[in-house]
């Protein structure tokens, strides 16, 4: 059984984070105020709800804050470069805090619970899945969700920058956000289909790059869509989901490869474990090439 993308959930979060109350109207100011007050209400939200202890509830949180991260470079034009890099420096260190955690969550259950189903009576697997379930408990943080979100929704309502705009920066604030949007969309599709004509996935950093592209392509797509045609925008953010999906379920076995080399497991242990990364590998390197194709035969649905 191949290993769940770390991604699976993508789509649902979409739903659940879309700025339905943005309009075409809207000056790029404006639709700042607005989404960026309907990411900090949802990245509050989140923590509230949610038990630390739970895979979804960090999954959540951290799909919150690299929302709001997400959220400061689709800006980025409207904003102050070094006080919006700060910012982004800062909110980054909170998703590291978590990011381990779900490291590990996702190895147990994409990689481990299928292993351990397929091989129940082997000691081995048993053997992989304790001890990987230590290392998720020893790597929780100290620190609650609702004291990291209260402590990030501090650090944004101080960025007076976020709240008015520099006088260099006051032409892009009044600019219609559509028209914004549609040039931001625009510059990032082109640099995502250029990576993708002749990907290897063989190359690990030049995936992490790919990755990083579908990402800073996907969130802006995500917030903007509903500026847009929204059959069109759902057409184009799937197969963008796919193809960001594919790239990190590539990333995933990467570093499960590393969490299980950390592990105190036994030759044995070991090895099965590397046997199965290693078929899943192939499989997923397999898929890509179809994966890529049709993420660069998206049409755009900013433009026309």
């Amino acid at each position: 059984m191949a290993m769940a993308p770390k991604r699976s959930l993508a789509a649902a979060d979409a739903v659940s984070n879309k700025p339905s109350d943005l309009t075409p109207e809207l000056a790029v100011g404006e639709a700042l105020q607005r989404v960026l007050a309907g990411a900090v209400r949802h990245l509050r939200l989140t923590a509230a709800r949610g038990d630390p202890a739970q895979p979804e509830t960090i999954h959540r949180f951290r799909v919150a804050l690299r929302r709001l991260r997400a959220l400061l470079s689709a800006f980025g034009a409207a904003l102050p470069t070094e006080e919006r890099r700060a910012l982004g420096r800062s909110l980054a260190g909170f998703s590291r805090r978590y990011g381990g955690v779900r490291d590990w969550d996702v190895l147990l259950a994409g990689t481990i619970a299928p292993l351990a189903a397929a091989l129940p009576e082997d000691g081995a697997a048993a053997e992989i899945a304790a001890c990987a379930a230590e290392a998720r408990r020893r790597a929780l943080p100290e620190a609650t969700l609702e004291e990291d979100s209260a402590a990030i929704a501090a650090a944004l309502d101080s960025a007076l920058f976020l709240r008015r705009p520099s006088a260099d920066r006051e032409a892009i604030w009044a600019l219609p956000i559509n028209e914004f949007a549609a040039g931001l969309l625009k510059k990032r599709h082109r640099r995502l289909r250029r990576l993708l004509k002749h990907l290897e996935t063989d190359d690990q950093a030049v995936l992490h790059k790919v990755r990083l592209k579908a990402k800073k392509l996907r969130y802006p797509a995500e917030i903007f869509g509903v500026l847009f045609d929204e059959r069109a925008a759902a057409a184009y953010f799937r197969r963008l989901i796919q193809v960001q999906s594919s790239l990190g379920h590539l990333n995933d076995i990467e570093t499960a490869r590393h969490l299980l080399a950390s592990l105190p497991l036994s030759g044995r242990a070991q090895a099965l474990a590397a046997g199965w990364l290693a078929r899943d590998a192939a499989a997923a390197r397999a898929a890509f090439p179809k994966t890529a194709r049709d993420g660069r035969r998206s049409t755009s649905f900013w433009e026309g």
